[in-house]
């Protein structure tokens, strides 16, 4: 098995499958489980706040007066 893919699924069931080479083979645990599917956190993706480019929180941010270059520059 050597650089051989080996996928471990760990199934909603609770079902523990590997598959090797485009089939599932037999497999055991080790040890106990630190922690099970039913006791998981279910945590929702990430929602895209600027979706279609719809923000407005610069609106007007290039339009305000801004201090003269020499001022900016001068230390």
């Amino acid at each position: 098995m050597r650089r051989q893919r080996l996928r471990v699924e760990l199934r909603l069931t609770g079902e523990l499958k590997a598959r090797y080479q485009g089939s599932y083979v037999e497999i055991g645990e080790c040890g106990p489980r630190l922690k099970t599917v039913e006791s998981a956190v279910y945590k929702p993706g990430r929602k895209d706040h600027n979706a279609g480019g719809r923000s407005n929180w610069m609106q007007g941010f290039f339009s305000r007066p801004s201090p003269p270059l020499w001022k900016l520059i001068r230390n």
